[in-house]
């Protein structure tokens, strides 16, 4: 019998180590040499696939180079890398969060991160480095999608009247009332509430030119950070958040409200004076009008175009002599508790042991700056952004975490644990205070600050609250609390009419932070008659009264004309109430008086 001929499977076997070799040089260049390997894993994000999702060569260059160098293996926060996106976009006519360059990165990130994307085989040889890539990816689409469930209300929305009201809107009265600056509020929604705050934040950094020859660079972040030789982690050289719009947004499927805030980085030390940006111990020359201002305009744009949007944008100074305006974020406790000795609640006829529902607020200590001795929100301060290795007031992915920054701040300074408290946002307002000074000479000369304001609801008691004090941090918080004190939230009209009642003989305490938790609180708990119920209590309004222990016409409340500040709602902010006429007729000449160094009593 003869033999099979094999001769044929000679040439196939060739082949086949051909093949196999190609595989393993394939497999080792992958498995072990970098430049390959981050090659292959970065093939979706190509310049073809960019330029077919309409993406700018510019913006596809610094989202590749972040996803190299993370894949590389030094992490890379998807906040950050939209960050650094969004300084080379900022639109300062328009509101970022629905700029067409978001939706075309959006198209990007979605083609990249696709099923069919060719990554099958790195999937197979290097998977770490592959699961890197798509939890930055999957994190920044994240991200952008946050505003995709959003878009801008219409201003008349934004302004229907609440609860009655007199057919004026929360905000303008609550403006009218504090000479605060409400930019936007949840007055007229559902609960008086805001389901969420989104943070869309730049890395450009806001800081003073004139100063730099005379600092070093911050090495522990990239984003230039510059500080002066003698600062300590935690203070100058801190990270921040300067504002610079806002847009009060819902979902139209699911009637979800938002605060939408659009925010640069700066730092402690562009805040302070000498730096032209201050935004704190303002001089009495700072009243002066005719020196750079804050002022909102009501700016164009939104998904589509919507030039009656509520989108607000922030003027901060002029070009040669800008200013800052950080972000701060307070919280104001609601609670069922009965009353105990140590703390005093206001609005209550007769000693009683029945639980009853209250606001609580906190008397500041004399450490604190501004405001010593007011009776201001629970706990609350400036957003900070994480510096070096410490995490504070950032989200899971980086970006910045708002209502985050006033739980953090509240355990800080009463010890109360973030888990206890369920805070929702109310408003976003710019404080315009002048605190009392004659208590501490050199203290409380004003400042500018954006604040978001949120209530919190806890199962904690009064005596929780007393207790939870030995918990605070002595170094970040605790010394700025001197004591709380709680006002009583009855049901009923005649709950309201007591409520109101007690903030208005507390009004020469009060702070703009506390008045307005005061009304928001309010407008939280009872179903109706809030506004009506404010007016009648208040003969002036909050800002036109003196600080306990001044002289009516002594030391003056504001360190700005809320018309001078938000020019579009001027009119309205004036009529909110027909009484107050006389005082907004007398603001001007106060803040003249106060800038000329006139006789300013106290």
């Amino acid at each position: 019998m003869s033999g099979v001929d094999a001769s044929w499977l000679s040439p196939l076997a060739n082949i086949a180590g051909i093949i196999g070799g190609l595989l393993l040089l394939y497999v080792g260049l992958v498995r072990f040499v970098p430049p390959f390997q981050t090659f292959l894993i970065l093939r979706p994000l190509s310049w073809r696939n960019a330029r077919r999702a309409g993406l700018d060569r510019q913006t596809w260059r610094h989202l590749r180079r972040d996803a190299k160098a993370h894949v590389s293996g030094r992490t890379t926060r998807p906040g950050a890398v939209l960050g650094d996106l969004l300084r080379m976009h900022g639109d300062p006519e328009h509101p970022a969060p629905w700029t067409p360059w978001r939706t075309a990165l959006e198209k990007f990130i979605g083609r990249a991160t696709a099923p069919d994307s060719p990554l099958l085989a790195a999937r197979f040889i290097v998977p770490e480095q592959v699961e890197r890539l798509d939890e930055l990816l999957h994190g920044i689409a994240e991200l952008l999608a946050r505003f995709d469930r959003v878009a801008p209300v219409p201003r008349t929305a934004a302004l229907r009247p609440t609860g009655g009201g007199n057919g004026v809107a929360s905000s303008t009265f609550a403006s009218a009332l504090s000479g605060a600056a409400v930019l936007v509020d949840a007055g007229a929604s559902r609960g008086g509430a805001a389901d969420s705050i989104l943070t869309w934040a730049a890395t450009t950094y806001r800081d003073d030119e004139t100063q730099r020859s005379q600092r070093e660079t911050y090495e522990g972040t990239r984003r230039g950070l510059v500080v002066d030789d003698s600062s300590r982690l935690g203070d100058y050289d801190g990270r921040l958040l300067d504002l610079d719009g806002v847009t009060l947004a819902a979902n139209s499927s699911d009637g979800e409200v938002s605060f939408v805030l659009e925010t640069a980085e700066t730092s402690y030390r562009a805040t302070e004076p000498p730096s032209r940006l201050a935004a704190k111990g303002l001089t009495p020359a700072s009243y002066d009008e005719s020196l750079p201002v804050f002022r909102v305009a009501t700016g164009q744009g939104g998904r589509d175009g919507d030039t009656h949007a509520t989108y607000r944008r922030l003027r901060a100074g002029t070009q040669q002599r800008p200013r800052t305006v950080p972000v701060t974020s307070y919280v104001s406790l609601m609670l069922r508790s009965r009353p105990v000795p140590d703390v005093e609640v206001h609005g209550l006829e007769a000693a009683t042991r029945a639980p009853v529902d209250m606001l609580v607020l906190c008397r500041r200590s004399a450490a604190t700056r501004n405001g010593s001795g007011t009776l201001s929100a629970t706990a609350g301060g400036v957003i900070e952004l994480d510096q070096k290795a410490v995490r504070l007031d950032t989200d899971d992915l980086g970006a910045p975490d708002v209502t985050g920054a006033a739980l953090r701040e509240m355990t800080e300074e009463l010890g109360i644990s973030p888990d206890e408290v369920t805070a929702v946002p109310v408003a976003v307002f710019v404080a315009t205070l002048e605190g009392p000074r004659s208590r501490r000479p050199g203290r409380g000369s004003g400042q500018v600050v954006a604040s978001a304001l949120h209530l919190g609801s806890t199962a904690m008691s009064l005596s929780g609250l007393l207790a939870a004090r030995q918990n605070a941090s002595a170094t970040r918080g605790a010394f700025e609390v001197d004591s709380p004190e709680a006002f009583a939230m009855l049901p009923g009209k005649g709950g309201l009419d007591a409520f109101v009642t007690a903030v208005r003989a507390a009004a020469d305490r009060l702070d703009q932070h506390g008045l307005l938790s005061c009304f928001y609180a309010a407008l939280r708990f009872y179903p109706s008659g809030v506004v009506e119920a404010f007016t009648e209590a208040f003969e002036v309004p909050w800002w036109a009264l003196p600080w306990t222990g001044e002289e009516q016409g002594g030391r003056f409340r504001l360190v700005r004309d809320v018309r001078q500040m938000m020019p579009d709602d001027a009119e309205r902010i004036e009529r909110a109430v027909p009484g107050w006429r006389s005082s907004w007729d007398e603001l001007p000449q106060r803040l003249d008086r106060e800038a000329n160094g006139g006789d300013i009593g106290g």
